[in-house]
């Protein structure tokens, strides 16, 4: 995939994932989006990080329970290792966190 073409895909993911996390409207989270990186961050301190890997042509996600790396294919954004898509694990780690199922 050509450089550009990447970057205008991730923005695009970054900015859907980030409207679709703000529209869970929840106070105990905070939504900081900008150059490559969304960071999801709980009023508790938790991190969870979505951003850009334009070496390896990738979207890696961190969260409490580990990292994540995700390859574009058919149209998703898929774990390179668990086959999951990017908005199953961040639904996934979010849930667990919450204690109440998470859907985006």
């Amino acid at each position: 995939m050509e450089s550009k073409e990447y970057q205008i895909l991730v923005d695009k993911t970054l900015k859907s994932m980030a409207d679709r996390v703000d529209e869970l409207d929840r106070d105990d989270m905070d939504l900081d989006e900008g150059d490559g990186k969304l960071v999801i961050e709980l009023d508790d301190g938790t991190p969870f990080i979505i951003n850009r890997q334009s070496a390896a042509n990738q979207i890696w996600f961190a969260e409490p329970g580990g990292g994540w790396h995700f390859n574009y294919s058919d149209g998703k954004w898929l774990c390179d290792k668990r086959g999951i898509s990017l908005v199953t694990a961040v639904e996934d780690a979010l849930s667990k966190k919450f204690g109440t199922k998470v859907k985006l």
